[in-house]
């Protein structure tokens, strides 16, 4: 289902032999106030440093973090 906020990203990708391959995907963005609101818990963290970024099999980076609240939907707040 597609609504008026998507976002259609189309990245070039260029392979080893020069030809192009096209990639496409949608980005529907949600507010982090709906995402709170729908979230069964929600924890406030402090990152401290990054331990490495890997690119397969997507990117992503791992971080050392310590768990400061966890905020359950029970007494869930916003949190700014």
């Amino acid at each position: 289902m597609v609504n008026d906020d998507t976002v259609n990203v189309v990245p070039n990708t260029h392979l080893h032999d020069n030809s192009v391959q096209h990639i496409h995907a949608d980005f529907d963005p949600i507010s982090f106030e709906d995402n709170v609101k729908d979230a069964d818990l929600v924890a406030e963290l402090e990152i401290q440093e990054l331990i490495t970024e890997m690119e397969e099999p997507s990117p992503q980076s791992i971080f050392k973090a310590n768990v400061l609240n966890i905020f359950y939907r029970a007494n869930m707040k916003i949190l700014k």
